[in-house]
């Protein structure tokens, strides 16, 4: 006999956690479980990124993205600070490597501005005052509300919330969906049944979306984020980052201090062929090959010349002596560390619009029927969780209920 939910979770990340502390918060007596296909949480992209609680300047400033982030910082820090889960207020510096990047530099300030973040754009002279280790040229961002924290740490306690308040998690549940008298339904063979289904499955929502029509005139590029880190040992105060090249996506090699007092160097962003893709000689299966080829085709197709360029500069961080020369622009004394080992590598999860060749560069949303799919919960997914979670439950679902 299928078991009865009011709503069901496809995916135990923080954005299904969250969603399900808000939907359990805002309507009382609601039955919500989460369906996770691992064995246990924060397996990937929730316990596999930065830690870092971005401000909100990157984003253009009507992007949900810029909507969720200030408000997913200040709530995230509050939420950690409650329940006694480590927490730095390290601020970030955004650098110039050369004269040319001022420009891009202004116009990042200039967003921050618009999307009423903190942040102060200061002469170069300045920066030794406020992170002596770090280089500019010119002038710099500082933004003082930027913080770090312990993804997996954070995840755990979001879910003992989530127990606590009546919801239920079942894992190793792998999921599909598909059309039952007129509805979208979960597979008979897992016997449990819903009025709703929210699917935030990561980098496989959208394959389970397609399985009935939702998501079609997307693919999916996997990009595998590599670390290197070391112990902090020459005192790095705040995180630094270089500005951002508008003819690459991502925001580039940085450096991250975390809560262990470790410095970090990447993520990298590259293009592999699986969604699960943790090392380069992990095994992928053809379909998921033939789908990334495709995507990727589109991707290259759009503009060869700067997609070659970027993929070419991306793969060559393959070799650590790169990631380790890129860092050395920001930051002179990296040079002086020389026992750097690998950290746990993610996956950055990237929707690619096939008519377009272009990288969907916003969190994606398609309601159809009793569901909703998000298919590109990109950066800063984690920082932007908790209000990101309330928005699907209070404005998406409820109302639906």
């Amino acid at each position: 006999m299928s078991e009865t939910f009011d709503v069901v979770i496809i995916g135990g990340g923080i954005n299904g956690i969250a969603t399900g502390i808000a939907l359990l918060e805002c309507k009382s007596g609601i039955k919500v479980v989460i369906l996770e296909k691992e064995s246990e949480i924060g397996l990937h992209a929730s316990g596999r990124n930065s830690g870092v609680l971005h401000s909100g300047f990157y984003y253009s400033p009507k992007s949900l993205r810029a909507t969720f982030c200030k408000r997913g910082n200040a709530e995230l820090t509050h939420f950690c600070k409650v329940n006694g889960i480590p927490i730095q207020n390290t601020g970030k510096v955004v650098v110039c490597r050369h004269e040319s990047e001022l420009i891009e530099l202004t116009k990042l300030a200039n967003r921050g501005e618009k999307n009423n973040i903190i942040l102060e754009l200061l002469p170069a002279s300045e920066l030794m005052a406020i992170e002596p280790l770090a280089k500019t040229v010119g002038s710099f961002i500082y933004s003082p509300t930027t913080s770090v924290s312990d993804p997996q740490l954070v995840i755990e306690k979001l879910l003992e919330k989530y127990l606590l308040i009546g919801g239920k998690i079942k894992y190793s549940q792998k999921v599909q969906v598909l059309f039952s008298n007129g509805e979208t339904a979960i597979d008979p063979q897992l016997k449990i049944e819903a009025k709703y289904i929210v699917n935030v499955a990561g980098v496989h929502s959208q394959k389970i979306s397609q399985k009935i029509g939702i998501g079609n005139e997307y693919g999916f590029i996997p990009f595998l984020g590599k670390y290197l880190s070391s112990p902090n040992n020459l005192g790095l105060n705040r995180l630094v980052y270089p500005v951002p090249n508008p003819d690459r996506p991502f925001l580039g090699v940085h450096l991250t201090k975390t809560v262990n007092n470790e410095i970090k160097i990447g993520p990298t962003a590259i293009p592999v062929l699986g969604k699960e893709q943790y090392t380069i000689s992990s095994k992928v299966s053809s379909s998921e090959i033939s789908e990334t080829l495709q995507s990727m085709w589109h991707f290259i197709r759009r503009n060869p010349r700067k997609v070659g360029k970027f993929l070419v500069h991306e793969w060559s961080t393959l070799n650590s002596k790169k990631l380790l020369e890129e860092a050395s622009y920001l930051l002179p004394e990296v040079s002086r560390i020389t026992n750097w080992k690998k950290g746990n590598a993610g996956i950055r999860a990237q929707l690619v619009n096939l008519k377009t060749g272009e990288l969907v560069e916003d969190f994606t949303i398609k309601e159809f029927q009793n569901s909703i799919h998000l298919l590109n919960g990109i950066s800063p997914g984690w920082t932007c969780a908790l209000p990101f979670g309330r928005y699907l439950a209070e404005k998406l679902v409820i109302p639906k209920l």
